[in-house]
């Protein structure tokens, strides 16, 4: 599998294989599959990282064999195939953690990541009840403070807000004791979701109103678009629509001026005007932003 335009690193691994044992053959194809990746050559990647799972097999040695699985599943996930991603990457963290190998934990977050993108948040919970009790004995603060709020972001998305309120909350008392201003307006973010889903528009005006505060300060344009969203949702809620208007409004404006556009925001600032114009009885206007949303949704695959 000798390929043109190798490196000298390459052609001096390549030339050293039949010289070595099996658990160095394994790390030699490890570290070839690894340079095929970092040159974007996915199909030799994989087939070096399952020549090297092949040799960690012959000799025994698990941790390599983790290590090989983590190149396997990461060529499967940036090729579109998480399932096969995820399976690997599970394979992985189960041998480092019977290994008490140390690399556990960088891969179980990876694993953690692609759970939630995959949008498997039973699993995702799994990998977080695991975390926590890690970072709880380490001592890590603030790795305690992402993972509550992925937690809570699970518990959202599987529909149980009292949980998640529970999460987001714990973790913003613990980010002020670190003085970790950012990661109290994004738990104040998360809460005010939450609030508007339970019909709770004060908690969720008061919420969001924080989240923006420093969102603006910071000139951070999408977060600060997704607070006055929240904002808006909740003054509508409450009755308010012309001031949820202009909180939508500026919403609008500021995830139109954060390059490359987010349309999934800017179809959920769609949608909250469609409730607001539909409330007010302007149903032109909420005609045209639903015939606005319909596109996006397509193009995006929202909905399907």
């Amino acid at each position: 599998m000798k390929k043109t335009n190798e490196t000298p690193e390459e052609t001096e691994l390549w030339n050293s294989i039949p010289n070595l044992d099996k658990k160095d053959r394994g790390d030699t194809y490890f570290r070839l599959s690894l340079i095929a990746f970092e040159k974007g050559l996915h199909a030799n990647s994989l087939t070096l990282a399952e020549s090297a799972c092949d040799a960690y097999k012959e000799s025994g040695d698990e941790v390599g064999l983790a290590n090989a699985y983590t190149a396997i599943a990461f060529n499967f996930y940036v090729t579109q195939k998480a399932k096969d991603g995820i399976k690997y990457m599970s394979d992985a963290v189960n041998l480092y953690t019977k290994n008490s190998d140390e690399q556990e934990w960088e891969y179980r977050n990876h694993l953690l990541r692609w759970y939630m993108q995959e949008e498997q948040y039973e699993l995702a919970k799994e990998q977080l009840f695991v975390l926590l009790e890690h970072y709880e004995n380490d001592g890590a603060e603030y790795s305690l403070v992402e993972a509550r709020k992925l937690l809570g972001i699970s518990y959202c998305n599987l529909d149980d807000c009292d949980a998640a309120i529970k999460e987001f909350t714990t973790a913003r008392v613990l980010a002020k004791e670190l003085q970790d201003s950012r990661s109290i307006a994004e738990l104040d973010l998360e809460l005010s979701q939450c609030f508007n889903h339970l019909e709770k528009p004060i908690e969720s005006h008061n919420a969001a109103t924080k989240a923006a505060g420093v969102f603006d300060s910071i000139e951070d344009l999408l977060q600060s678009a997704k607070a006055q969203t929240q904002i808006g949702i909740s003054l509508s809620k409450q009755g308010d629509h012309e001031k949820a208007l202009i909180s939508l409004e500026k919403a609008r404006s500021n995830a139109l001026k954060k390059l490359p556009i987010n349309f999934f925001e800017i179809h959920a600032i769609q949608a909250a005007f469609i409730t607001v114009f539909e409330s007010l009885n302007r149903d032109e206007e909420a005609e045209e932003m639903k015939r606005r949303n319909q596109v996006i949704a397509e193009n995006l695959g929202i909905g399907s």
